[in-house]
């Protein structure tokens, strides 16, 4: 089993960004990163407008039950 050391990441590091094959891995995961942040952003905006819906949907209720 090959050993993982900081020198041989280092090393692949530098070779995948040296060769063209590792500038589309980086080109990848540039683009599945900005996909992420895209993504965690959308999540957020879509869980605010969810909790006002149910909170407004709570607070309807309660006063339809209140009313009788």
């Amino acid at each position: 089993m090959k050993e993982f050391s900081v020198k041989r990441i280092k090393a692949w590091g530098k070779r995948l960004f040296r060769e063209e094959s590792g500038q589309s891995i980086a080109e990848y995961v540039l683009i599945l990163f900005i996909v992420v942040m895209i993504a965690m952003r959308v999540k957020d905006i879509l869980k605010k407008n969810l909790v006002r819906m149910v909170e407004r949907t709570g607070e309807k209720m309660d006063q339809i039950a209140n009313e009788e």
